[in-house]
């Protein structure tokens, strides 16, 4: 049986998960892994989500991921480009 695609585990985000957050409380760490396979003690993340994550105070963001690229959100001006773009295509 096939894998279904993981989302992002974040409300309202339907971006398809990249990296796996793990919490280690002892060491008051919070670990970014590749994603791993699904565990309830873990969070799927987004590759934006992941990479704009900010760690509570006195706590230390260990990022183990191997390969990743930095997500941005787009800007308005880009947003506002692209529809433009896409009007023309479509002959509007």
């Amino acid at each position: 049986m096939p894998e279904t695609m993981r989302s992002c585990s974040r409300t309202g985000c339907r971006w398809p998960a990249a990296a796996s957050l793990s919490f280690r409380y002892a060491s008051s760490q919070v670990w970014l892994l590749d994603l791993a396979d699904p565990d309830p003690s873990l969070y799927d993340l987004c590759p934006h989500h992941a990479d704009a994550l900010v760690v509570p105070r006195g706590w230390e963001r260990v990022d183990q991921r191997t390969a990743h690229e930095v997500v941005r959100e787009p800007s308005a001006r880009e947003i506002a480009d692209r529809a433009a773009a896409r009007r023309v295509r479509s002959g509007r």
